[in-house]
């Protein structure tokens, strides 16, 4: 490529930005059409061509979408409901999981370019989209399709919902609040933090100093406990299985201080792209600033509704010390707790933009989110095939997965002949594996206990033949599940197998101890 192709090149981007008119809503909408479809795209094709498994929880995601129930064993229903629902229009496939994961996070990013709207100037709504999706748990981590990821539209609707409710209070909008609070406590139960912040915001805000507003809030909390009601049932018939897992995450207290850092410099490191590209975005239109010899700098909140600050600071910096106090009395951080605390991010980051050339501001930021996105979807292609083989790696995105399925499903054939494999026991991920990828898509029977696989029946396990899995690498400190080295004693078919883990087929070894249970009776296994 010559000189004189790179400028062309370089001068046809420069025009393309240069057209931006900030002034016509209807351009800066397609902008922000374009640029969610843009991050989409890019992500979940990152997901799909880069891993050759996905996370964990996209395995235990598909794993129990098997089965619409009203809980499961650690969380509430709706995110394995809307991993049911692309399961049932799609079919059973990693890729699946990708897809509603980084569909969740699109969505997210349009319900903030529309709260944006209400708070700011349009030019700065699209803006906070594009910051917004450089956090780290909305690009890298958006194809991990589990609670945390899907509670993020349910919870940017929610924001959106009360913000509008308080400005324009009406009895369905309230309604419309107390179902989006039941969802999102429904997908995880940590979105009571979001709605203690959003309680204390309505407590705090002059519109709510008023009786007749919080009609609508009872009235919301009604609809709340109406639409939880299913759920408290099955927690009391099942012994309140999520609870018990609840307690048993947080029981274990480690040193406060020391949680805290780890817990704070972790989400320091998800929003390091966000505040790169604010620091980028600021220096540069201040320096022009002072190269064009303006005299005076307006405060940039001139830009937002002045009453909503309080809305915007509490939902921004609100989970997050929310959560640290919580920690203080009865519970450990995890990382992945803080995925929805930064909804706000770029929002925020865009009310300290100083307010001196909007299309400028635009024009960067646009800039800075295609490179930036472009450069960390680079680098999670490159880690997650060339460099984990490399190392050496035993990483979940470099499991061998069509191998280990192609050696199950010639055990199987070889033991059993044409009688399809209808359940497999072991683990979570190799049991969600094997029931994704065999050819015979067996339902998973999760550590061999019926108390985390609620749709195996008695009448499965007495009529079908059982395949056992049990990992067996020396590196690997997990001890095997009890249950299933019982049933191992049973089995009426055994063996081992080894499997190269990395693509150079070289380094660690896949080491799988099998067996198989064959019914009493053959002949008897339905579907």
């Amino acid at each position: 490529m010559d000189n004189t192709t790179i400028t062309n090149q370089s001068g046809f981007i420069h025009r393309v930005f240069n057209r931006i008119d900030t002034t016509n809503p209807k351009q800066l909408a397609n902008i922000v059409y374009l640029f969610v479809a843009f991050h989409f795209l890019l992500w979940f094709c990152v997901g799909v061509f880069s891993q050759r498994a996905p996370h964990w929880d996209n395995v235990e995601a598909l794993v129990w979408s098997q089965h619409l129930e009203w809980g499961y064993f650690k969380h509430p229903p709706i995110a394995t409901w809307i991993v049911h629902g692309f399961v049932t229009i799609f079919g059973r496939s990693f890729w699946v999981t990708y897809l509603a994961g980084q569909l969740n996070v699109a969505l997210m990013l349009l319900v903030v370019w529309r709260i944006a709207l209400l708070l700011t100037t349009p030019a700065r709504a699209v803006t906070a989209v594009i910051l917004t999706s450089l956090v780290i748990y909305y690009n890298v981590w958006g194809i991990v399709a589990n609670h945390n990821t899907l509670q993020l539209l349910p919870i940017s609707l929610l924001l959106w919902s009360c913000l509008v409710a308080v400005r324009q209070p009406q009895w369905w909008r309230w309604g419309v609040i107390g179902l989006l609070a039941a969802v999102c406590v429904l997908t995880k139960y940590s979105a009571v933090i979001w709605v203690a912040v959003l309680g204390l915001w309505m407590i705090l805000d002059p519109r709510m100093h008023r009786l007749k507003p919080w009609f609508g809030v009872f009235f919301a909390v009604l609809i709340a406990l109406i639409a939880i009601a299913p759920h408290v049932e099955w927690l009391m018939r099942e012994g309140y299985q999520t609870l018990r897992y609840l307690e048993k995450q947080t029981k274990e207290h480690a040193n406060y201080f020391s949680m805290v850092s780890r817990f704070l410099t972790s989400q320091l490191g998800r929003i390091l792209p966000v505040l790169i590209a604010f620091a980028i975005l600021y220096w540069t239109l201040r320096r022009d600033a002072l190269k064009s010899r303006e005299q005076t700098i307006q405060s940039t909140l001139t830009a937002f509704v002045p009453k909503e600050w309080r809305f915007i600071c509490m939902m921004t910096l609100g989970p997050l010390l929310m959560v640290l106090i919580a920690a203080a009395f009865m519970m450990n951080l995890r990382a992945n707790w803080g995925t929805t605390f930064f909804i706000f991010a770029g929002l925020f980051a865009t009310c300290w933009l100083p307010v001196i050339d909007e299309k400028k501001m635009l024009g960067v930021a646009l800039k800075l989110g295609l490179v930036i996105n472009l450069l960390l979807a680079l680098w999670m292609s490159i880690s997650n095939g060339l460099l984990v083989d490399i190392t050496g790696r035993t990483s979940r995105v470099n499991f061998p997965t069509l191998a280990f399925t192609k050696q199950i499903d010639q055990i199987w054939t070889d033991s059993m002949g044409d009688q399809p494999l209808k359940l497999v026991a072991a683990e979570t991920w190799l049991a969600g594996v094997t029931s994704v990828n065999s050819k015979h898509h067996p339902v998973a029977y999760l550590y061999g206990r019926r108390t985390q696989s609620p749709w195996v029946t008695e009448k499965m396990i007495r009529d079908c033949a059982v395949m056992l899995l049990v990992d067996r690498r020396l590196k690997n400190n997990r001890r095997p599940p009890p249950e299933i080295v019982q049933m191992m004693q049973s089995a009426t078919h055994k063996g081992m197998f080894e499997i190269p883990w990395s693509r150079r087929q070289t380094g660690p070894m896949l080491i799988i101890e099998w067996g198989i249970i064959e019914p009493l009776e053959k002949g008897r296994c339905k579907d």
